[in-house]
């Protein structure tokens, strides 16, 4: 393994060269510079405060624990990076980037052994699958790494479990665990694969299991993933009604054939990038990746043409799943196009292809010819009629870096005619580790300011940006606003990264309570919200958010009409600081009311100024109107109403202090009559409001966000956050880790006996 070892840390050296010569450190474009930075800083901050559970920084602010399960907070690599300085995490990402690379190969080679793989090709499989294409066309999703991993431990504690070797059934729980905790978007396609695998597996001849153990193995995953039950449970109460998580497919698009298509060129071409590559335009195929360096599906091909086992069918079945659309079934149907499971068929294919090769059969000049034919046709289907369509619109990026990909293929090719003529291992090594560090380079090419077709954006505002980060211990009283093009969403996330709360955000997992508010704020429709850029009537929203600064950014914004209603404050390197003259401090009331049905009935009506309804109006749901209209007349649509007047209304009652931390918030207020208070927060189902340290309700307002009831004089409010569904996780997970020790010592004792 210590042969392995440097293998994957000198190409995974080598394969970075290109950002580590441009910037010194390890970053791409688009979710990597985005998401998973401003994440990890997000999530620093959130673990230092020593009770992460409500950020502040995540759009309108958010339950840390239910967003955050799917990016950070469940991942041991991003607390290594938590343990360095904010202005050295990026050192930190390179670093827990080769350890990440390290446990992909070590891991492979830990499963590969355990099914009597030689230790050479044990090497080669690792190599394989830390740096598939899946695992490199997914480099930019950060996170997919950590699942990607998980998935060899998975097979080898159900290997050791059916082979009834002692603590297997404790590994097995454990592997069961892990797997939930790291990351639940990915539990269920490692759960599916192991279970074919498993249907597959216990009809081989050394595996020898009987009802009852299967009903135990079956108990000791669940258990396992019981375990998961604190963080999961929170996760799933704030998914629910979530945009991002319902159902976005039609028959036609779950049944196109392109789909097929796209899928089955993969099995012979590396993938580069997410982009239109195929017959219909602006067509994306998610992670859609499975080829492996050099042998490609050649090897598992032969495998199962030559034996009849239980792998065969693993692979066949696998393969069937993922070339029609079954493969929509790992995703529940909601996102066809994603094959975000393809690192378990990757697995497959290598474990068949290893066990091909190390069991001394030769590959035939023959075999790579018709595999040659193959691909090439695959290749006709997807680059030639696509690049023959003059009304495709494809663009110079999208034609230049499909031919890298074709490239790349045609390179494997040769690779491979050159290993079937001298057929050894050595040569084997050699030429996989020079083709993954070739398609490394490549996709760095695509993924960094090298590319010619893009904006460069990375070193400005990543790497050399100077606005100054705010400390972690200053209170959240206030937001800022990034200033960008609506079509430019990688500087959303910039205030999470500074630890300035904005209203800007790309992030896939936002409460699910403020999506109609973010509709209001016309996110120039992206696919399921998850990129609220807000740019239309700017200004009454900012006012309504509770926005005092507004950061403009040069050259990239073109937004002038901030400057008409900011004063400037500072000037930086590429930045200027605007205070806005509309800003209303948080806490604020209203004098009359209007239903959130006649809101909503006017939500997607251009021609009508949402956000300035909602500074006219306090938006209640129906069912409080009895109760609000004793203290608030009724209101009406208004408008083209002065902004001016409007603020100045607002800003006669307002809470004279306002202090949020990572628990909730405390403000002071001196009401001048019986009123409701309204707050710019999410009304999520965790908080709970107390006023001068009594409970109060608090109710839903402006589409998703809160106000409570308080009567005239001075008053002292508390919201107070604790993630819904985590009380009851907890126990769930105690209860769940009693049973795996007690099934565990109980399948002990049975081995034992054998």
């Amino acid at each position: 393994m210590k042969k392995l070892c440097v293998l994957t840390v000198v190409i995974a050296l080598l394969g970075i060269m290109i950002p580590l010569v441009l910037y010194g450190t390890f970053i791409l474009r688009e979710d990597f510079a985005t998401q998973q930075i401003s994440f990890i800083m997000e999530t620093k901050r959130m673990l230092s405060s020593g009770a992460p559970l409500w950020s502040w920084n995540d759009l309108y602010g958010d339950n840390f624990i239910g967003g955050y399960s799917f990016y950070t907070v469940t991942s041991p690599f991003v607390w290594i990076n938590c343990l360095f300085p904010y202005e050295h995490i990026l050192t930190g990402i390179t670093l827990t980037l080769l350890l990440k690379f390290l446990c992909l190969s070590c891991f492979t080679y830990l499963y590969l052994r355990k099914m009597d793989i030689s230790k050479p090709y044990c090497v080669v499989g690792g190599l394989l699958y830390a740096f598939s294409s899946f695992a490199i066309s997914n480099l930019k999703y950060y996170h997919f790494m950590e699942p990607m991993m998980c998935f060899p431990l998975l097979l080898l504690a159900i290997e050791k479990f059916l082979r009834h070797e002692r603590y297997g059934g404790l590994l097995l729980g454990l592997a069961a665990f892990l797997v939930t905790f790291i990351n639940f978007y990915f539990a269920p396609c490692s759960l599916i694969c192991a279970l074919i695998y498993v249907i597959f597996r216990v009809r081989a001849d050394d595996v020898h299991i009987g009802a009852k153990g299967i009903v135990t193995g079956v108990a000791i995953i669940l258990a396992g993933v019981g375990m998961s039950f604190f963080v999961l449970l929170p996760t799933i109460f704030h998914m629910m009604g979530n945009p991002g998580a319902s159902v976005n497919h039609n028959i036609k698009t779950l049944l196109a054939p392109f789909n097929i298509i796209d899928r089955f060129r993969v099995l012979f071409f590396p993938k580069i990038y997410d982009g239109p590559n195929t017959l219909i335009k602006g067509a994306y195929y998610y992670s859609n990746a499975v080829n492996i360096a050099v042998i490609g599906v050649l090897c598992a091909v032969l495998y199962c043409t030559r034996y009849k086992d239980w792998l065969r069918w693993v692979v066949i079945t696998c393969l069937v799943i993922y070339l029609t659309p079954l493969n929509g079934l790992f995703n529940g149907f909601t996102q066809p196009r994603y094959s975000r499971w393809a690192y378990a068929l990757t697995m497959f294919l290598i474990l068949s292809s290893m066990r091909y090769i190390d069991r001394g059969n030769k590959i035939t000049m023959r075999a790579v010819g018709i595999y040659g034919l193959v691909a090439l046709a695959s290749a006709i289907l997807v680059y030639g009629l696509r690049l023959m369509d003059p009304i495709a619109g494809i663009s110079e990026e999208d034609i230049f870096f499909n031919g890298c990909a074709f490239a790349l293929g045609v390179l494997s090719f040769c690779f491979l005619l050159y290993y079937v003529k001298h057929q050894n291992v050595r040569v084997l090594t050699i030429c996989v580790s020079l083709l993954v560090v070739i398609h490394m380079q490549v996709f760095f090419f695509k993924y960094t300011d090298l590319n010619p077709y893009l904006e460069p954006y990375l070193r400005t505002y990543f790497v050399d940006n100077k606005l100054e980060r705010v400390d972690d211990d200053v209170a959240f009283t206030y937001r800022t606003d990034v200033s960008t093009r609506p079509s430019i969403y990688f500087l959303c996330n910039v205030g999470m990264l500074k630890n300035r709360a904005g209203i800007r955000s790309f992030i896939s997992t936002h409460n699910s309570k403020v999506h109609n508010l973010i509709v209001a704020a016309d996110t120039i429709h992206f696919c399921c919200r998850v990129v609220p850029n807000p740019n239309k009537h700017l200004r009454e929203f900012d006012a309504l958010m509770s926005v005092k600064d507004i950061i403009v950014y040069e050259p990239s914004s073109q937004l002038d009409e901030p400057r008409t209603w900011g004063i400037n404050k500072r000037s930086g390197s590429g930045y200027d600081i605007m205070e806005n003259k509309y800003y209303i401090p948080m806490g604020f009331t209203y004098d009359h009311y209007i239903s959130e049905a006649k809101i909503n009935e006017v939500l997607l009506d251009d021609s009508v100024n949402v956000p300035m309804q909602l500074l006219a109006n306090l938006s209640v749901k129906s069912e409080d109107i009895p109760f609000v209209s004793q203290y608030l007349k009724e209101g009406h649509l208004v408008g083209d109403v002065p902004i001016d007047s409007v603020v100045a209304e607002r800003r006669k009652v307002v809470c004279s202090s306002f202090a949020g931390d990572t628990r909730g918030f405390t403000a002071s207020v001196d009401m001048d009559r019986a009123n409701l208070l309204f707050f710019s927060v999410p009304c999520d189902d965790g908080f709970s409001a107390s006023v001068d340290g009594k409970p109060t309700r608090i109710y839903e307002a402006n589409l998703g966000l809160s106000a409570v009831f308080v009567k005239a004089g001075k008053h002292d409010i508390q919201f107070s956050f604790f993630p819904r569904g985590m009380k009851a996780g907890i126990v769930v997970s105690v209860l769940s880790l009693v049973l795996l020790l007690l099934l565990s010592w109980w399948i002990n004792r049975e081995c034992a006996k054998r």
